[in-house]
């Protein structure tokens, strides 16, 4: 199994906190910033199996983003 890791940007918003990949389209949510972790992590893995199976090439993942969002915080999943 291929490893990829991206970077995204987990902020509050709206009582919950969102997730927003960069260079990949779409995000999740999640209840508190440790969920959202982890809904990144399983976000990206069904992303990853999509391209997979679709046989997409992957966008190359780019490092070093600053938050876009008020409170945001960038992770590497």
């Amino acid at each position: 199994m291929t490893m990829h890791v991206y970077e995204f940007e987990i902020y509050p918003d709206e009582g919950v906190f969102g997730v927003e990949p960069f260079e990949l389209e779409g995000g999740t949510c999640g209840a508190d910033f440790d969920e959202a972790v982890l809904m990144a992590s399983d976000w990206l893995r069904a992303m990853m199996e999509g391209y997979d199976i679709h046989e997409i090439p992957l966008p190359r993942a780019t490092f070093g983003h600053r938050p876009n969002h008020r409170g945001g915080k960038i992770v590497c999943i």
